[in-house]
């Protein structure tokens, strides 16, 4: 039985790049850049990332979907590099708001609400829109004045008015 070598980077650019691509409406169309990919280059495992993502712009450019590529790639750039557990993530809004004034305890209650709703959720878009909630009554709590995007989606608009630091000059 032959095994496949796989890159363990071209698998995480595929699915990362392919599920802002599906936020963005667009999975359908780069998923077929992807597939061409994979069946030119089948020693794709030996490729560098700057190797992978010029011929994967290649392909993108010859099936007219450059633009749509660019965009997911975007999106999947912003990502962090290192997810966060649960536990990390939910220490470090403790943190935050700590140094916002904003009780422990009114944090906590926000996540056990939240929580209890997960678990009675019957579908991953259920516990989606159940997650987008929360964060977005933390956003509000914290005073954020700045978006909040969650899986390439704008679930709060920047406030009017809001500059991004690294556009401050």
């Amino acid at each position: 039985m032959k095994t496949k070598k796989v890159n363990k980077r071209i698998d995480e650019i595929k699915h990362g790049v392919l599920y802002m691509a599906e936020q963005l409406g667009t999975e359908q169309k780069l998923r077929k850049v992807f597939n061409k990919f994979e069946q030119s280059f089948p020693n794709s495992f030996q490729m560098s990332e700057t190797e992978i993502r010029t011929n994967l712009a290649k392909i993108a450019i010859s099936e007219n979907l450059f633009f749509e590529l660019k965009n997911a790639f975007h999106f999947f750039d912003q990502l962090p590099k290192k997810q966060l557990t649960e536990e990390e993530s939910r220490a470090g809004i403790i943190a935050t708001a700590k140094r916002m004034g904003v009780p422990e305890p009114q944090i906590r209650a926000i996540f056990n609400k939240y929580d209890n709703l997960l678990k009675k959720a019957t579908s991953e878009n259920e516990r989606q829109q159940i997650s987008y909630m929360g964060a977005a009554e933390i956003h509000k709590l914290l005073g954020v004045r700045g978006p909040l995007v969650m899986d390439g989606k704008t679930i709060i608009p920047a406030e009017p008015g809001y500059e991004e630091e690294s556009s401050i000059k």
